[in-house]
């Protein structure tokens, strides 16, 4: 069947032999985009090969938890509003009733929204509302806090630079921000506690110079470490370093809809699948 978001499922009714699929979903932002194709393939390598796999991925630079957002000449909409729970909802009503399988997710890079003016409480909501989406499933999920230290370490001139390089339209105060980084903090851990979810700190030394990406040579530890909260995941299976073949092909991976100068752009969904995988990008 097709939905009005351009995603394809086939019907599994009336295949009673048709093998369970796993779901797994990421919503993130920058570190996510950064971290993408490292992702598709340790993920995969992750999941037994006889069983299918329906990868759900919503990230990219600067991406905001609830609102459309802008970064140069692309623009994405907020996490919350975009197609990927429709993609969910479809995937799911297409898994045979006995299913035992628990979608996957991971929510992490929650904050840019901070630095684009939004409140706390305002931030908060949005990220229960993909919380409460997930738990209709009762899917198995994974957050991370805000990277306090890092921030912490932070001299208002650092500061200032790291925002004018990566948000150059906005500003804030750095005093302001690490306080409300600190309440965000403290309500995504009562959040996940709520949702039943693993919630995983971000010490400093996840971090470098730049304070809110991740160390390139941390990434493989931080990504397997994340995922090593996920039931019946071996995520011992790999190494979560980055496949050179995976990482050429991700440049034409789509998402299903983005702005680019100011012109609407969409892309069929799944954007990449083959007899194993198939991959979808909000």
């Amino acid at each position: 069947m097709t939905i009005e978001n351009n995603v394809s499922v086939e019907s599994n009714q009336g295949k009673p032999n048709e093998a369970h699929s796993e779901q797994v979903i990421v919503l993130g932002a920058s570190n996510v985009a950064i971290s993408l194709s490292r992702l598709v393939h340790s993920i995969r390598k992750s999941i037994p090969a006889e069983r299918p796999l329906n990868l759900l991925i919503a990230g990219g630079h600067g991406r905001s938890y609830g609102m459309t957002s802008r970064v140069l000449a692309r623009s994405l909409p907020g996490i919350r509003n975009c197609g990927i729970w429709d993609a969910l909802e479809t995937i799911r009503q297409q898994e045979p009733r006995n299913s035992s399988l628990r979608p996957k997710a991971l929510l992490t890079d929650v904050g840019n929204d901070l630095i684009y003016g939004v409140a706390v409480e305002r931030l908060v909501g949005w990220v229960e509302t993909c919380l409460e989406r997930l738990q209709k499933y009762q899917a198995d999920i994974v957050m991370t806090g805000i990277p306090l230290q890092s921030l912490a370490r932070l001299s208002p001139l650092r500061y200032t630079m790291t925002q004018k390089m990566f948000f150059p339209t906005n500003s804030s105060e750095h005093g302001k921000m690490v306080g409300q980084a600190t309440e965000l903090n403290e309500q995504l851990e009562l959040l996940a506690e709520k949702y039943h979810a693993a919630f995983e700190p971000q010490p400093g030394d996840w971090f470098g110079f730049d304070p809110i990406h991740f160390r390139g040579r941390q990434r493989p530890f931080i990504w397997q470490k994340l995922c090593q909260h996920w039931s019946e995941f071996d995520a011992e299976r790999t190494d979560w370093k980055s496949n050179p073949f995976q990482t050429a092909q991700s440049w034409r991976w789509k998402p299903a809809q983005r702005g680019l100068f100011g012109k609407s752009q969409t892309t069929h969904q799944p954007c990449f699948e083959d007899q194993q995988m198939k991959l979808y990008l909000y």
